[in-house]
């Protein structure tokens, strides 16, 4: 692929009824994909200029995007093709499958899904779903702490609902592992940090200086919109205008404490097993971010150490 990419993406056709022959690799990567005529009208019909041949070729995935432009035309991939692990190619029975993934590629949720394929390769194994933390585990001395640490953050409602989310991961035996993004390491997140339950946790110290390091990198991915505020967090929370820290983000509030509820949550009730790792955490001497883009192998069982020396485990 383009070097603008990050890294190459070496692909295979896994299946084929209806096409021709594959054909490739093409001059500029190592892609390989099957050809079908473009249609002449309707929604799969391209341009003549989107065609990869003479006479009309192309190679259309199943949102219409042709994937040997996507390839040949030296351009970033469209989010809408790009965020899935299989593309059809047209109305034939194809499926490209990307061998390494580019960087650009891993965003939000893509990096769970990743993660999740890395982690069942080192041997987890899946489980059910695990429901929403739920506050009913928490000791009422807690809940009271909690309130205070609400305040602490800016939170504004006299009876606020708290609603922190599903895990992003559950596997078996009670384990749920949250990925932290960008987003999740600022002066907000470094309060809650400092609340008492978080004093025995594995990630704390490392979480401690990614907040006081990288809150750069939080704003500059969260000061606009709704990673900024949003009607609800705005009822929950004081705020500013975006890219203001003054009175700060009200979302990024919500985010922090919703963050130490699930890590409260792990704290008082055995059968959930909480491991924390960062986008910008290294496994073997590469960021975190690279061995996503990894197929899982031997990577795969050094990311599984990770997770292991991160999962809370009570007495």
């Amino acid at each position: 692929m383009d070097s603008a990419l990050g890294t190459s993406a070496h692909t295979k056709v896994v299946g084929s009824a209806t096409c021709t022959d594959a054909v490739g690799p093409c001059s500029h990567c190592p892609i390989f994909v099957i050809p079908h005529r473009t249609a002449k009208s309707g929604p799969s019909r391209r341009p003549p200029d989107r065609s990869c041949h003479a006479g009309g070729h192309g190679f259309e995935s199943r949102r219409s995007c042709c994937c040997w432009s996507w390839c040949c035309s030296r351009r970033q991939p469209q989010p809408s093709a790009v965020f899935r692990r299989f593309w059809k190619v047209g109305r034939c029975a194809v499926t490209v499958r990307p061998l390494s993934y580019p960087r650009s590629m891993v965003k939000t949720g893509r990096r769970a899904e990743l993660l999740r394929d890395h982690l069942l390769a080192a041997g987890l194994e899946s489980g059910p779903p695990m429901g929403e933390p739920s506050l009913e585990t928490i000791p009422s001395h807690q809940l009271e702490v909690l309130g205070d640490l609400y305040r602490a953050l800016g939170g504004i409602e006299d009876q606020p609902v708290f609603r922190p989310g599903a895990w992003d991961l559950s596997f078996a035996d009670g384990l749920v592992i949250e990925l932290d993004e960008e987003l999740h390491f600022n002066r907000y997140r470094a309060l809650t940090l400092d609340s008492p339950w978080s004093s025995g946790l594995p990630w704390t110290d490392v979480y401690r200086a990614l907040c006081r390091d990288r809150e750069a990198d939080c704003l500059q991915a969260g000061r606009w919109g709704r990673r900024w505020t949003s009607s609800s967090t705005a009822r929950m929370f004081k705020g500013g205008d975006p890219g203001d820290l003054t009175l700060g983000a009200p979302r990024w509030k919500q985010r922090a404490l919703y963050d130490s509820i699930k890590d409260l949550v792990t704290a008082t009730n055995p059968a959930v097993r909480l491991a924390r790792i960062s986008v910008f955490d290294s496994v073997n001497g590469m960021p975190l971010e690279q061995v996503l883009s990894m197929p899982p192998g031997e990577s795969s069982r050094a990311l599984l150490s990770l997770v292991e020396s991160r999962t809370v485990r009570l007495p």
